[in-house]
């Protein structure tokens, strides 16, 4: 099965069997049990009408002109930061100057404008491109499918992530955002993001190394389970307490949520799956990094799932998540709570001034 505005099925029947399958489809589609695991689906929907989306986007032209306050870029995807060296704006002045983020302040910069002389035009007509250290293009998109916002119509609410617009049930998002705020927040005692943290995996070395007896660093280790091929990370960093601790940049609606999604998995892994738990804790053993008593993976012990997120909101005062990233953040949240009775936690580590103000300046030397 497969579509989005309508739905597409390939399947093996026989025509005298072909009115018994739809029907079934049919019966299938009017069934609201689908609200158990997925409350928000017919809460938020794209807006198809032409002129409404015209509307919106005049709406946030004027809040672009007003300041762009609870505006932001972010890379509309799931990248590999490994090769990652920056960003270049693709403008009319064929600038090549490479940003460390993509964010407002960084087009400002290259473009020596203010954010209230851009519109929605601009950010249609221009791109930005992710470049590795030699300044080969890995990505590039449109800025307009960069842009985050969510603004009010009337009495509806309205969000615009990787450049489609949805309209939102306003009482979905007021659920959503008490959920997230009543998150406690970890005390972990992490360092701020370093200008030699190239990516995650660097960083969460790093921490490892300051702090060998309270951190072990499980980035990039899969562990196999279910008899085939199957293998999935247990977490970037173990505490010693038997926390798991998943590290993720700032990023859109799409990173975000798939840090989201790798706690939630590796939570169901450890207490579905036994062969995952034994091969967990061999690797910890391996390490020689000790866990606190009962804290083994094979005892299925109560354990704490804690989400760091670096830099973004974690450098201003207003934190602000993309809503389909607090969407799967809630739903994450309820299912390791309410399935395996643990607590979730979410830090976030801010980048040092160095780093934000890091420019070409380190690459050209």
């Amino acid at each position: 099965m497969a579509g989005g505005g309508s739905l597409h099925v390939s399947v093996k029947v026989t025509p005298e069997k072909l009115v018994l399958y739809l029907r079934r489809l049919y019966n299938q589609s009017r069934l609201k049990t689908y609200t158990e695991e997925y409350p928000w689906l017919g809460r938020i929907e794209e807006v198809l009408d032409r002129e409404i989306r015209e509307t919106l986007d005049s709406y946030l032209d004027e809040r672009l002109q007003a300041g762009a306050e609870g505006i932001w870029l972010a890379v509309p995807e799931i990248i590999d930061t490994v090769e990652l060296a920056g960003f270049r704006f693709v403008l009319e002045s064929k600038s090549k100057k490479i940003y460390p983020e993509l964010n407002l302040t960084s087009l400002c910069r290259a473009t020596g404008s203010s954010i209230d002389g851009f519109g929605v035009k601009f950010f249609r007509h221009h791109r930005v491109e992710m470049v590795d250290g030699n300044d080969n293009e890995l990505k590039k998109w449109k800025l307009y499918d960069c842009l985050n916002v969510e603004l009010i119509l009337g009495h509806e609410d309205y969000v615009l992530s990787s450049g489609v617009w949805y309209r939102v049930d306003s009482d979905l998002i007021g659920e959503i955002d008490r959920e997230i705020e009543s998150l406690d927040s970890a005390a972990l005692p992490l360092p701020e993001y370093d200008i030699t943290d190239k990516n995650e995996y660097a960083y969460n070395c790093r921490v490892a190394e300051l702090l060998p007896e309270r951190f072990c660093c499980l980035d990039d280790e899969k562990i196999m389970f279910g008899g085939g091929r199957s293998r999935f990370e247990l977490c970037d960093l173990l505490e010693s307490s038997g926390a798991l601790i998943h590290v993720k940049r700032y990023g859109g609606s799409s990173v975000l949520s798939h840090l989201f999604a790798q706690g939630l998995l590796s939570a169901e892994l450890l207490m579905k799956r036994p062969g995952f738990r034994e091969n967990a804790d061999l690797l910890v053993e391996s390490r020689g990094f000790p866990l606190a008593e009962g804290k083994s993976f094979r005892s299925k012990a109560t354990r704490e799932v804690v989400y760091v997120i670096i830099g973004g909101p974690a450098n201003v005062a207003q934190r602000q998540l993309p809503l389909f990233s607090r969407v799967n953040l809630r739903n994450a949240v309820r299912t390791i709570r309410g399935a395996f009775d643990w607590s979730v936690k979410i830090q976030y580590v801010p980048e040092t001034e160095l780093r934000r103000k890091h420019s070409r300046a380190k690459r050209s030397t």
